[in-house]
């Protein structure tokens, strides 16, 4: 495995976004957070997750990018945990929905390093065709995942219950958000020939239409507003 990083531009622009609400969330935190116990926990995880959203937006490899997306799972249980009563209880479903979303990414990894012969990633110019559409797909789950889009979002409105306040504004909705984004663009432009007029591609519009169809309706009967702010967040 090569140790091999990648900047450019889009790289860039995502370090320095999720490098500003990083930035918003600490300064907001500090009021948040004053005589609190946990604080120390959550500025711990805080610069450890956007080490890792740096890490794997820098990787030019799919096993280094894959290190840095599982350590984001981990921070992500950590961080809902320091939260309310119920606040283990709702980081343990989290982790087991993003963790089996991620079982589907470690198998697209290494199908694509099968039909690529390469894990990386600006080597990588796969054809859609059987197995290249099956690991596009795999790959795809992960990062839809990340994004915390539907299906995969329902653990999302429990840690606005328990978490802490902060740990919603900075993880699922500004982190993991532009990291799922981000690898999700990376597997459409550069890893895969995807065509504008392939079923693929028509398939991902279908996916992102319902999830904004879905999340409207869902907005219009919740009536706890940390919920409904974030059940609009996984319609982005």
């Amino acid at each position: 495995m090569d140790f091999s990083l990648r900047l450019n531009h889009f790289s860039s622009f995502i370090i320095l976004a999720a490098s500003f609400f990083s930035l918003l969330i600490v300064i907001y935190s500090l009021s948040f957070f004053k005589g609190k116990d946990s604080a120390k926990q959550f500025y711990l995880y805080l610069l450890v997750s956007l080490s890792f959203v740096n890490g794997a937006v820098l990787a030019n490899n799919l096993i280094m990018l894959l290190f840095f997306w599982e350590g984001l799972l981990l921070t992500l249980f950590g961080m809902i945990a320091i939260g309310g009563r119920m606040a283990f209880k709702t980081a343990t479903k989290a982790f087991i929905i993003v963790g089996v979303s991620d079982l589907c990414l470690m198998a697209g990894i290494a199908l694509t390093g099968y039909l690529a012969k390469t894990l990386v990633i600006s080597e990588i110019n796969l054809p859609l065709g059987s197995l290249g559409s099956l690991a596009f797909i795999l790959l795809a789950i992960g990062a839809v995942s990340k994004a915390g889009s539907m299906p995969f979002h329902s653990w999302i409105p429990d840690a606005a219950e328990d978490a802490p306040l902060p740990f919603m504004a900075i993880l699922p909705a500004s982190l993991e958000k532009l990291l799922g984004i981000y690898f999700l663009a990376r597997i459409c432009l550069d890893m895969f020939r995807l065509n504008p007029d392939s079923w693929l591609s028509i398939l991902l519009m279908i996916v992102g239409a319902i999830t904004i169809f879905l999340a409207v309706m869902m907005a219009l009967v919740q009536k706890n507003y940390k919920k409904l702010l974030l059940i609009m967040l996984s319609a982005r």
